[in-house]
């Protein structure tokens, strides 16, 4: 087979920002089986990267400008097996390859590995291809599903700051804290501000990151009702 298989009609589906035509849809990396179309000409080939060099681009110039993901394969499905082939021999086979893999593998574990790749892509526009997945992710999820995640996500970070209160004035969770300062006579809103957080915190969110102690201190805090002058009181003649 030829490396090249030349299409009869090449249309433009899109331009750059640069007025550089299109043959081949943004965000989106077309591979039919063997093969793979390059975005600047409409050209098939078995490697779009090696095939880069004919217009002076390179592969990760050309992944940011199509607005494809760094890890995208630029190449037909033969190739790219062929390639993963030859990786897995050379892990079986040479000692500088399983030495980084084991570098990889261990950093990995250790989350540094997530860490550098979040520190290297902040403030790094995402890609297209990597947008359109976001969002065929996000549509698949249902509402009330995607409600219910986010209400978890918002009490695990009350939870933190809860956790981080408690360890900083020496208590192993805020619950015993809260009961304690009550007990002395402390305000909800007195503890809050003590523990550098808005006065309101704890009255707001305190049943949900300590349920038992909102219940044992309610009766403490509650009190009677005030007074309200804003109400006009009507009376029976």
């Amino acid at each position: 087979m030829a490396d090249r298989m030349v299409t009869a009609v090449r249309a433009v589906v899109g331009v750059l920002p640069d007025g550089e035509p299109l043959y081949a849809p943004f965000g989106t990396m077309v591979i039919a089986g063997p093969v793979a179309q390059c975005h600047l000409c409409g050209g098939w080939f078995r490697s779009v990267g090696a095939h880069l060099k004919a217009h002076g681009w390179g592969r990760t110039d050309y992944r940011e400008a199509l607005g494809l993901e760094r890890g995208q394969s630029l190449e037909g499905e033969d190739t790219r097996r062929r390639r993963a082939g030859a990786m897995r021999r050379r892990r079986t086979s040479d000692s500088a390859v399983r030495a980084g893999c084991r570098i990889g593998r261990e950093m990995a574990s250790s989350g540094e590995l997530a860490w550098a790749a979040a520190s290297a892509a902040r403030g790094r526009r995402q890609p297209e291809q990597r947008r359109r997945k976001t969002l065929r992710t996000l549509a698949s999820i249902s509402p009330r599903a995607r409600a219910e995640g986010t209400t978890r996500a918002s009490v695990a970070r009350l939870r933190d700051v809860a956790d981080r209160v408690a360890v900083a004035a020496g208590y192993d969770c805020l619950g015993d804290l809260v009961r304690e300062r009550v007990a002395a006579g402390s305000s909800l809103a007195g503890i809050s501000r003590e523990s550098g957080l808005h006065k309101d915190w704890l009255t707001r969110h305190l049943a949900k990151v300590a349920p038992a102690a909102a219940h044992d201190i309610a009766e403490a805090v509650s009190g009677p009702s005030p007074v309200r002058h804003d109400v006009k009181v009507s009376t029976t003649r």
